[in-house]
């Protein structure tokens, strides 16, 4: 499963690499705690590999279409479906995300995981400053999807004869605050 040492021989490298995986799947807690996960870690590398073109940096994988979803107990994170709470806690835990503290349960793992990591990305700065731009565009997303969905509401409320009848408790529960 995690390849007898060789990251080309474990299951994760196996199925990003097949020609119909279209994306990774991140599962996110609000403490982002995959991120402390050498092998997520390896997964995100990868993932990230994968969906750049025009990389400077030979990639893990061959080169086509995949995304990087972050999901979460409320909805995906990209799509604007998280909770605004999960989003702004999401946001908030970015900050303090470190990938080069991930850990593993087998030190060779992460040992092995860390030098691909520099050696495909030069740096743990370079591959946090990824991690970072990934989830701000998912958190814009997540913004874009909660501002639009207010201001639908707000205009219902304006167009309604008796705006006094649309209250604050109908805004949050029309927009799933």
């Amino acid at each position: 499963e995690l390849g007898n040492g060789s990251w080309v021989q474990s299951s994760f490298y196996l199925a990003l690499q097949d020609a119909g995986c279209q994306g990774t799947c991140m599962i996110l807690d609000e403490q982002l705690f995959p991120f402390g996960r050498s092998w997520c870690l390896f997964e995100l590398l990868t993932s990230i590999l994968k969906s750049e073109t025009g990389s400077t940096h030979q990639s893990v994988v061959p080169h086509h279409a995949s995304k990087i979803m972050f999901c979460t107990s409320t909805g995906i994170l990209n799509r604007g479906e998280a909770s605004v709470e999960v989003a702004l806690n999401i946001g908030k835990q970015l900050s303090r995300v470190r990938l080069e503290n991930a850990s593993a349960s087998v030190q060779s793992d992460k040992d092995m995981i860390d030098q691909l990591v520099v050696t495909k990305m030069g740096s743990f700065d370079k591959i946090n400053g990824k991690l970072q731009a990934h989830m701000k565009q998912a958190l814009e997303a997540s913004r874009a999807a909660v501002v639009q969905e207010f201001e639908g509401v707000l205009g219902e409320c304006s167009n309604n004869e008796d705006a006094l009848s649309c209250t604050d408790e109908d805004i949050a529960i029309r927009a799933h605050v």
